[in-house]
């Protein structure tokens, strides 16, 4: 539930399903109050709106600490694989700390979707201990990505990313 400390504890989130042409997000800390976000659980979220501007967020925050969810996307309540054209991003932050999460997106597109396991959008990131899997299969000019970074002044191979240690990625 969520506390009286602006935390969002220990909640499963599942079986949402929307036709709305935007999104569906599981935690959107959209007012910036929230300070912890940790252990739920989220997944099953189906857009059925054929969009390549649909997508699915697991968290947004850019304040809270991100701690310790688990989160599953592009697949039904039946456990088969979501053929919409829908952009997935598992974790969206700033600069909180971002850890011990374990991330899993899969599911094949027929289009040009793209997948992303975790966003920064912030030059120093703290990223630490994650487990980021996106196998999600794209046919289009779509990509699957484990981790992607909004500093358009930089890239991964620019900047000293010192605060990213000891994460596990895989993609296909």
């Amino acid at each position: 539930g969520i506390d009286g400390g602006g935390q969002i504890l220990n909640n499963s989130l599942f079986d949402f399903s929307s036709s709305n042409p935007s999104f569906i997000t599981g935690i959107d800390d959209f007012s910036g109050s929230v300070s912890k976000i940790a252990n739920n659980k989220i997944h099953t979220f189906v857009h059925s709106h054929v969009s390549n501007s649909a997508s699915i967020y697991g968290i947004k925050s850019y304040r809270a600490n991100i701690e310790n969810n688990d989160i599953r996307l592009g697949f039904d309540y039946n456990g088969i694989p979501s053929t919409f054209i829908t952009q997935y991003k598992a974790l969206e932050f700033g600069s909180n700390p971002v850890r011990y999460n374990s991330v899993y997106i899969g599911g094949s597109e027929n289009s040009s979707s793209y997948s992303i396991g975790a966003t920064m959008n912030n030059p120093n990131p703290n990223f630490s201990n994650n487990i980021i899997v996106n196998v999600r299969s794209n046919a289009g000019i779509g990509r699957s990505t484990a981790i992607a970074f909004n500093d358009s002044q930089y890239s991964i191979f620019d900047r000293n990313y010192s605060g990213i240690n000891n994460n596990i990625y895989y993609t296909q």
